[in-house]
């Protein structure tokens, strides 16, 4: 096995400082040592970790059969304890697959998707977003009798409480938070969804040509998906503006999941507030993208 260093610096590791705190620091002081007993005891040989870390540990690996793999660690939370359980549910289907889980330590052991082609790199947007849709409707399911998954809805319920809502536009967030309670009801949230579900999130496989990685393992609606790979922003140049760009995702998902394209749009308009009140809480200003593009969502709710 070889000794390749643990990166424990850098803006990934601060990140994790500002989330956990002293928890954090902890954990990547623990980081090298953890790598190393998990590495032992899978038979693996780490590689040096992939380039724009940013809350995990994401590490290319092989095991002694020769067979690639992925090794991911996360500080010990209940976001790591539901990946590691949508990903045992998902079974592979529609996802990559979880090969061994270390809970306590926060170390998990995944398949790599090879050639593992980033969804968002392909140059046609109706291409990417047709793809999308095939992995969406395969990963789907409903979720146990019993589980310890977050609802959509309790997402947005906590998200929407904590908004510092001076310094956002208030009929904005007003609205998105109107559309979450008609449209995510506690209820009827029985699917387990992937939760963060945009082109850089699936990847190119061998196994299963397109598939998908990191799930949050929420439930709620499918739509809270569609909704979430709509209003990603396009990695490849474009000549539709904003308004135009979303409205033809929107008519694309609505046409092939026979949905009425004005429901996809309250959603993508309800996540994008939800996505700007989770910024404003974080991340200073980088709440204005997504209450920008949620204003450009009110008005495709009068088409």
């Amino acid at each position: 096995m070889s000794s390749i260093p643990v990166i424990t610096t850098g803006s990934w590791a601060e990140n994790i400082r500002d989330v956990h705190g002293d928890i954090g620091r902890a954990w990547l002081e623990n980081l090298p040592a953890t790598i190393t007993i998990c590495a032992e005891k899978w038979s693996l040989q780490i590689h040096p970790p992939f380039p724009a870390l940013n809350y995990n540990y994401v590490t290319p690996a092989v095991t002694e059969n020769g067979t690639p793999v992925v090794l991911k660690a996360g500080v010990p939370h209940q976001e790591f304890t539901s990946e590691v359980e949508a990903l045992t549910v998902f079974s592979g289907k529609g996802m990559t697959k979880l090969l061994q889980a270390d809970l306590e330590n926060g170390v998990m052991l995944i398949e790599r998707l090879q050639p593992g082609t980033f969804l968002s790199d392909l140059s046609n947007d109706e291409e990417i977003t047709h793809r999308a849709i095939s992995v969406m409707q395969k990963l789907h399911m409903p979720a146990p009798a019993k589980h310890t998954f977050t609802g959509v809805s309790s997402w947005a319920d906590r998200a929407f409480s904590k908004t510092p809502t001076t310094r956002l536009p208030h009929h904005l967030v007003d609205l998105a938070r109107t559309l979450f309670r008609e449209l995510a009801a506690p209820q009827n949230e029985s699917t387990l969804i992937h939760g963060d579900f945009h082109p850089q999130n699936i990847l190119s496989s061998q196994r299963d040509a397109w598939l998908a990685i990191d799930p949050k393992g929420i439930v709620g609606d499918r739509l809270y998906d569609a909704a979430v790979f709509i209003c990603q922003p396009p990695r490849q140049p474009t000549d539709l503006d904003q308004k135009h760009f979303l409205a033809r995702r929107i008519d694309q998902i609505a046409e092939r999941l026979r949905v009425d394209h004005l429901l996809i749009t309250k959603w993508c308009l309800a996540h994008s507030g939800l996505s700007g009140c989770w910024s404003a809480e974080s991340h200073g200003e980088r709440w204005k993208p997504a209450l920008a593009r949620a204003a450009v969502l009110e008005s495709l709710l009068k088409r």
